[in-house]
């Protein structure tokens, strides 16, 4: 018997194996989004026009955020992450622009983590299924 794994076998055995608890199981998040409007970058035939990714949030924990981490997708892949750093109070509302350098129509803004003046952090399970499939790609590539 061959110690040594194929590349094969390890990605089957990483599709296999939980890595978290559902996201039934997880905790809800943190941060309440009330805004998540996504306009995207549009290319015209004499100029460029910007995209835009609007949040407007707020923290329900007894904690201060520090960081939060928005993912933006598309047909459920993820694009980009983005990092909102500062103080977010309880309750206080946070309306921030951010660039949005993609021209698709279809994209989607949720929050995949959270970091706290404490230090606790908050992960949204649902981005672990994505964090595997790209573990397993990577696989592939060797």
């Amino acid at each position: 018997m061959n110690p040594i794994l194929s590349s094969a076998t390890i990605a089957a055995l990483a599709l296999a194996m939980p890595l978290s608890a559902s996201a039934a199981d997880s905790a809800p998040s943190p941060i309440v989004l009330t805004i998540a409007d996504v306009q995207p970058q549009v290319i015209g035939t004499e100029r460029i026009t910007p995209g835009l990714i609007r949040v407007e949030f707020h923290n329900t924990a007894n904690v201060a955020a520090t960081r939060v981490t928005f993912e933006v997708a598309a047909s459920g892949v993820s694009l980009t992450r983005i990092d909102d750093v500062g103080t977010f109070s309880q309750g206080a509302t946070i309306d921030h622009n951010f660039p949005n350098e993609h021209g698709l129509a279809n994209e989607t803004i949720s929050v995949a983590a959270v970091q706290f003046a404490d230090g606790s952090v908050w992960q949204n399970d649902d981005a672990a299924p994505q964090a595997r499939r790209q573990a397993v790609s990577l696989l592939g590539q060797r």
